[in-house]
């Protein structure tokens, strides 16, 4: 198309790939405390693979974090496939995407497996 044609003339070295791959959704529900059902819930979802750890800047598209309702419940579409940790926090900085703070998130994380066009619900501990 036009818009491809001029951004390939002034780029060089740039590879664009479309898929037609169903996205993946996740359904994580946090079972909230009873004393704090006002207090935010924040999830952090980010990749098994230790390799993004140490510059999770270069893999955006597999860190995300988001809140959860009330309910403790929360859904998220359009992560790539592969082998997730999901954990809860009561922070909502990005302040954990360190690979200290992936680490420590790490050990109070629910693992999932997600493949193209996969939906899973994840249940995590507070």
């Amino acid at each position: 198309s036009t818009i491809i044609s001029a951004v390939a003339a002034k780029v060089n070295g740039v590879v664009i790939t479309w898929t037609d791959a169903p996205a993946t959704s996740v359904e994580v529900r946090v079972q909230p405390e009873p004393r704090d059902d006002t207090d935010a819930i924040w999830l952090r979802i980010f990749p098994a693979d230790r390799r993004y750890w140490s510059e999770p800047f270069g893999a955006t598209r597999r860190f995300r974090m988001l809140r959860a309702n009330a309910k403790g419940l929360a859904s998220l579409t359009g992560l790539p496939a592969g082998d997730y940790l999901v954990a809860a926090a009561t922070d909502g900085s990005s302040d954990w995407m360190t690979a200290e703070g992936i680490e420590l998130a790490s050990r109070q994380a629910a693992r999932v497996r997600l493949t193209p066009g996969d939906k899973q619900i994840v249940e995590v501990r507070r």
